[in-house]
């Protein structure tokens, strides 16, 4: 899982990079509901869901306003050799350093002010600026 979710960022970097505005990544559910989230956090305008060669694929399209991408930088931070689990308590005590995260929980996919709404905690899977 975390291949695809390395395949994800990776591909947001090269659009940043080259200021592009769309690319392609492998498709799961799992980094659909990460696209979503970010879309509905405005990083990304919009994306849509294709098969290539029987392969599935997700297409998205970044978010710019007025030539200014919406996203400046993206990391992965657990990865399949260390995963970092975070509870609503450390979460709350790193609110200045990491409050632009995605973490996955019980309840699906959730940014850091999601987190503190139903207290709590999770795998922090990435950091965006």
């Amino acid at each position: 899982m975390n291949v695809l979710i390395a395949n994800l960022v990776a591909s947001i970097k090269v659009v940043l990079k080259h200021n592009a505005v769309s690319s392609k990544t492998r498709h799961s559910k799992y980094v659909e509901s990460i696209v979503v989230k970010l879309i509905k956090l405005g990083v990304i305008k919009s994306y849509v869901n294709f098969n290539q060669k029987n392969t599935p694929y997700l297409s998205f399209v970044l978010n710019y306003i007025e030539g200014i991408p919406m996203l400046y930088d993206i990391k992965v931070i657990s990865k399949s050799g260390k995963k970092l689990y975070s509870s609503v308590k450390d979460l709350k005590s790193i609110k200045s350093v990491f409050t632009n995260v995605l973490i996955s929980t019980d309840k699906g996919i959730l940014d850091y002010a999601e987190c503190m709404e139903y207290n709590i905690g999770g795998e922090i899977i990435l950091v965006y600026t």
